[in-house]
């Protein structure tokens, strides 16, 4: 504002000191410092209000990802005290125990069916050769495959069974032996991923 009221006084006196009978006066070099002294005055100013538009540096705030939901299964704990092992399944699943032909056999699936999806069944003195032998033994091109896994640090024979003939069919199963009794865990000829989760959840308590 200072700067402006100079620029004005400055061009009233070389307005005047042009219209009086004085001496000439250098016109020219006159124009020359108003000029140098306006462009001052607008440097001046430019810098000024470049500092006080200067906005404030935001720090920007955290931004905490949203929880997303999953569609993971919850689970529930399955015990046999009368032979010694546990095993998780889904938790709106159900179960069901029998006897038959000398073995026991824990069928579990939704509590919606009436067909059972997994099972296990537990043969004392059971021949693990003779139970494989009779997975998908219907199909003429049956094909067998046999992997050995480990799961609480008991090692076992993950068979898989397929055929051509029904290429849906797939049967899979688990087999453990402890104390002179075989356990056969299986996935009912059904495909699905959450079979392993249930296999590999088994464990022997006693």
């Amino acid at each position: 504002m200072k700067k402006l009221i100079a620029i004005l006084v400055i061009t009233t006196l070389t307005l005047a000191a042009c219209g009086t009978d004085k001496p000439k006066i250098n016109k020219k070099n006159i124009k020359n410092k108003v000029n140098e002294i306006v462009q001052e005055a607008v440097d001046e100013a430019t810098n000024e209000s470049a500092e006080e538009t200067t906005p404030e540096e935001i720090t920007p705030e955290e931004i905490t990802p949203e929880e997303t939901e999953t569609n993971e299964t919850a689970w529930q704990n399955y015990q046999s005290d009368t032979y010694g092992f546990e095993i998780n399944y889904p938790a709106d699943w159900g179960y069901n125990e029998a006897d038959a032909g000398g073995a026991s056999l824990i069928t579990f699936g939704p509590t919606n069916e009436n067909d059972f999806l997994w099972s296990i069944k537990i043969l004392q003195n059971g021949d693990m050769e003779a139970e494989i032998a009779q997975m998908g033994d219907q199909f003429n091109d049956r094909q067998e495959t046999r992997t050995p896994v480990t799961v609480d640090g008991i090692s076992g024979t993950l068979v898989t069974v397929t055929t051509n003939t029904k290429t849906d069919w797939i049967y899979r199963a688990v087999f453990f032996q402890s104390n002179g009794k075989l356990y056969m865990i299986g996935n009912g000829a059904i495909e699905d991923d959450q079979f392993d989760d249930f296999y590999t959840s088994f464990s022997f308590t006693n």
